[in-house]
């Protein structure tokens, strides 16, 4: 009984001690020794996540706030605007000139082919969208969509529902037609804040 005493005393006598050595440090560094201590990773060393092999990701670093290399960046304030400029606002007619003028030059001389108006579609698209970008609407997104279709004695109608606001939104189309084909084009112009 003495024994088992003592080495129980001796036990809780050391456990506090032997608790405290194995506790990690809680010290804090210093916030410019944590900023340049942050290295890029090259590593190619990989872990497992979930039973999955991932690469390691290269960790950019971080210049401390008050460094000279961050007063030297320029800083800018938001430009949000609510509404365009009036001389900026998106206007369907110039627009729908430019579509008009464009399937005209593209199309007029062309016959009804599915693999060959097939491959048309983007350069028309892309030539369409590059000239309405000229006319200088810098803050809307433009979403050109172009049809190329045969003449069969068939009727097509194409109908788009859009969410936006009406008092700044707006869509220009037009469309064409020879002896084979027919094709529409629509330019969406969405203000973008």
């Amino acid at each position: 009984m003495m024994h088992t005493s003592d080495s129980s005393s001796h036990r809780n006598s050391l456990a506090p001690d032997a608790l405290h050595s194995r506790r990690p440090s809680l010290a804090v560094p210093d916030m410019a020794a944590r900023y340049n201590n942050r290295r890029l990773s090259t590593s190619s060393q990989s872990s497992t996540l979930y039973g999955s092999r991932r690469k390691s990701i290269a960790m950019p670093r971080f210049a401390h706030p008050l460094s000279e290399a961050s007063h030297r960046t320029p800083k800018y304030f938001n430009s949000y605007k609510t509404e365009p400029d009036e001389n900026k606002r998106f206007k369907t007619k110039p627009v729908a000139d430019i579509i008009e003028n464009i399937l005209k030059e593209r199309l007029s001389d062309l016959s009804y082919s599915a693999e060959c108006c097939r491959k048309l579609l983007v350069p028309i698209t892309e030539e369409i969208k590059g000239k309405v970008k000229l006319l200088g609407y810098d803050r809307y997104k433009l979403v050109c969509v172009v049809h190329i279709g045969s003449i069969n004695n068939q009727d097509v109608r194409i109908a788009s529902r859009c969410l936006w606001d009406a008092s700044f939104d707006r869509v220009a189309s037009s469309s064409f037609c020879n002896d084979t084909l027919f094709a529409s084009a629509s330019v969406y112009g969405i203000y973008q804040e």
